[in-house]
């Protein structure tokens, strides 16, 4: 007989692997995210890809490619997510080299599910980018991390477009990673 899974803990347990990778960058829980969030000191960066940001963001939250890093704030706290935390670390862990300020990586819009029924959606709500209306869907990339709470509809890509899809997000980001590399060379030359 096979052991039943609790979504909830393993979740968690991934999200926690994912961000130990990076050991620069803070992470930072769903639950302690939700008890001290405030959108005045906050820019919240998704950083999933467009078609998972179709289905649903975080509300408040801006996409990685509408960013605009060099304009935020010095009060304002940064703070990046993605599915389980692996790709919002990796990001952060740029965003960091190019500001030169502290970036938060949550630890996943799947990890935000769990903590927005437990704080009874006390947080910002999943939203739907196309409608702007809340929302109990999530994208979660792939099958492998269907672990959202119980209250939510999952969707994710298909084998052979989990597949496509890796490979254009390394390549993405790989591409940001170079143009970083570059611009901080550029700037270093004067």
């Amino acid at each position: 007989q096979q052991e039943r899974i609790d979504p909830k803990k393993k979740c968690h347990e991934l999200a926690q692997e994912y961000q130990n990778k990076f050991k620069s960058v803070v992470p930072l829980s769903s639950e302690e995210f939700i008890e001290n969030y405030d959108p005045a000191t906050v820019v919240l960066v998704d950083c999933r890809t467009e078609p998972e940001q179709k289905v649903s963001m975080i509300e408040g939250a801006v996409a990685l490619q509408d960013l605009d890093v060099l304009n935020i704030p010095e009060n304002m706290k940064i703070v990046t997510y993605c599915t389980i935390g692996y790709r919002s670390s990796f990001e952060a862990l740029r965003l960091q080299d190019m500001t030169g300020r502290q970036v938060y990586s949550l630890d996943g819009i799947v990890s935000y599910t769990h903590a927005l029924q437990e704080k009874k959606n006390k947080g910002p709500s999943l939203i739907s980018p196309l409608t702007k209306q809340v929302t109990n869907e999530v994208h979660i990339f792939h099958k492998m991390w269907d672990l959202a709470a119980p209250d939510y509809q999952t969707k994710g890509y298909s084998l052979p477009m989990f597949l496509v899809r890796l490979i254009q997000v390394g390549t993405k980001s790989t591409l940001r990673s170079v143009q970083h590399l570059l611009h901080k060379c550029n700037l270093t030359k004067h």
